[in-house]
């Protein structure tokens, strides 16, 4: 395994490379996920797989948490990697991975605390699914500490240009849950415990995983050269990236909470059809997310390295980049859209719902595809408060458009809140990149005003 420096050759290209394998990590992790959905609703019943489905924002609440104070640590590491201060950089990645494991510890127990309240209160799921979904959130809260360990090991990964690792540990971590499945539901007819023990042992499997190839295969993550140890410093620039975006992923799930809350009282049929329109969906997102999480490492690099004009060029050929990728996702998700839906067994009404949302899905992600870059734009030099703010709009807009919708569409509004929403967004995010942050960059300047100050470390 080899270092990726991305201050030198033609950045679409760098950037392109660097995210083909966190692609095919992603594809992999949302295979990991949708083995769950589509086993279970194979071998179970459409309500085990609506009872699953109702968990998927709560649990993908404390994965977001995870992946965004790594980030902040990881972001940290890979400008101080940019600037040539590996000491920095060895310091950010020790301390700042034990940050996040303490904190998944504290996050673990939270979630099976606040499991019940938040299935009954906010997302108000059905009372003939509460139970099985309450036992499946139970089980799956003792994964979330490997969760947060294994996105801490990553993180330093990818912030020295290494995505390749990660998506091999993904391919084992994948190929073991989907095993664990069969053998727990379809062997042992465990049915949704089954499905939970099968994700919290391959989470656990992902963590020590990623430990060891993050202190086996780079030397300067070498265990006996970081330093384990927590200091107000580290604490505060890990925080000062990753807080924002762990409010942006309170705002971003907490949104989607609210919006099945607006599911469920469609009915087990909605629910089941939202459950998978929403996982197919994020399949044509990958390729933007993984472009979104280069251009933050590739911008990182370069604003470590004060190489400024590279950053706008960056980030221009990327918008690019992710339009010729949603062009393409776009056009086979809409074609293939009735086949995948009927590959989960659900009935033939919510499989319409699905085949719907997954539609507008597929030409409305071009919005998306424009304005995400920026964003990684924005991770990359320190300003992650752009994401909290842009995902704060994004789904107050989402929420507001779905009840307005709801009188009038009815379940329709599902789906047809996005387009608005996200044009906002859309609209409201090249204001501000035209208007100030592109003027910053190209003087100069902005590094005195945002990014991880390593020089103030002890």
């Amino acid at each position: 395994m080899a270092e990726t420096v991305m201050t030198r050759g033609t950045p679409w290209k760098v950037i392109l490379t660097f995210a083909l394998p966190m692609m095919a990590a992603s594809l992999l992790q949302q295979l990991y996920h949708t083995a769950d959905t589509l086993i279970i609703g194979n071998f179970e019943s459409e309500h085990a797989l609506a009872a699953v489905g109702s968990c998927a924002y709560l649990t993908g609440l404390f994965t977001g948490i995870a992946m965004a104070l790594a980030l902040g640590a990881g972001i940290c590491v890979s400008q101080a990697y940019g600037a040539k201060d590996y000491p920095r950089a060895q310091q950010f990645a020790g301390a700042g991975s034990l940050l996040v494991i303490l904190i998944g510890f504290a996050m673990a127990v939270t979630a099976f605390c606040l499991s019940r309240p938040l299935l009954v209160h906010l997302i108000a799921v059905p009372p003939e699914i509460l139970e099985d979904a309450v036992l499946y959130a139970h089980i799956y809260a003792a994964g979330i500490f490997f969760q947060f360990g294994y996105c801490a090991f990553s993180s330093q990964l990818r912030a020295i240009g290494d995505s390749k690792t990660t998506m091999y540990i993904l391919l084992l971590t994948t190929i073991l849950n989907i095993l664990l499945d069969l053998l727990f539901v379809a062997g042992f007819h465990w049915g949704i415990p089954g499905v939970a023990i099968a994700t919290v042992i391959s989470q656990c499997f992902s963590m020590a995983l990623a430990f060891i190839c993050m202190t086996q295969l780079y030397p300067l993550f070498y265990l006996r050269k970081l330093r384990w140890r927590i200091n107000g410093a580290i604490a505060r620039e890990v925080f000062k990236t990753g807080m924002p975006l762990t409010g942006q992923s309170f705002v971003i799930f907490g949104g989607f909470m609210i919006l099945q809350n607006l599911v469920n009282s469609f009915g087990v049929e909605a629910t089941a059809a939202y459950a998978v329109s929403g996982r197919l969906e994020l399949y044509m997102l990958v390729p933007l997310i993984a472009v979104l999480q280069a251009v933050s490492t590739y911008a990182g690099q370069n604003y470590g390295a004060r190489a400024y004009d590279r950053l706008t060029t960056g980030t221009r050929q990327a918008v690019f980049l992710n339009i010729a990728i949603i062009g393409i996702m776009g056009t086979i998700g809409f074609i293939t859209a009735p086949w995948l839906v009927s590959c989960f067994g659900i009935s033939e009404t919510a499989s319409g719902y699905a085949v719907a949302h997954m539609r507008l899905a597929s030409i409305d992600l071009i919005l998306y595809a424009i304005y995400s870059p920026i964003s990684g734009l924005c991770l990359g030099i320190g300003k992650s408060w752009v994401l909290l703010a842009v995902s704060t709009v994004e789904l107050t807009g989402r929420i507001i458009f779905a009840h307005l919708l709801a009188g009038s569409i009815g379940v329709a509004c599902i789906w047809w809140n996005e387009p608005p929403a996200w044009g906002i967004v859309v609209i409201g995010l090249y204001a501000f990149y035209f208007a100030y942050l592109k003027k910053r960059l190209s003087s100069g300047d902005a590094r005195h005003q945002t990014g991880c100050q390593t020089d103030s470390l002890p």
